[in-house]
């Protein structure tokens, strides 16, 4: 089905309230769509094979079918004009479960590798937002015992 995506507002405490009211499921998706498109963008130039590669983690994870038109306007624009992504990211990574941010993180690195090379400027992107999402290398690597 075609998804609304709702950006949620900044402050800590509607992220909070986002959370709750809409389900952190709906928060993952947020978080997710917002950092693949900007993975699409991270070396500058959106590729159509990250577009795809987007649209098929988004329907994948989210059952969400997104326009690669509303992908390209989200890795171009600062989405979240209101708030940089960085902290966008921070703050709804702790209404996240360990499995929820490690998805995101596998996502990213599956964009990030979706035209067979990952570029310096797109490993940078991963690593920042990896500790964004407060993982460790370890809990990104190998399944919660």
């Amino acid at each position: 089905g075609k998804m609304k995506l709702i950006s949620p507002r900044s402050s800590s405490k509607s992220l909070k309230n986002f959370a709750k009211n809409q389900n952190t499921q709906a928060l993952k998706t947020v978080l997710m769509f917002t950092a693949l498109a900007r993975t699409a963008a991270a070396d500058s130039n959106v590729k159509d094979v990250e577009v795809k590669k987007v649209q098929e983690i988004m329907r994948r994870v989210a059952s969400a079918d997104c326009s690669s038109a509303s992908i390209n306007v989200a890795a171009k624009s600062r989405l979240f004009e209101q708030m940089p992504l960085q902290r966008f990211v921070s703050r709804a990574a702790k209404h996240l479960s360990l499995d929820d941010r490690r998805e995101v993180a596998q996502a990213i690195a599956e964009v990030c590798q979706a035209d067979g090379r990952v570029s310096d400027m797109e490993a940078q992107y991963f690593n920042g937002m990896v500790s964004l999402l407060g993982l460790s290398a370890a809990e990104l690597m190998f399944d919660a015992a």
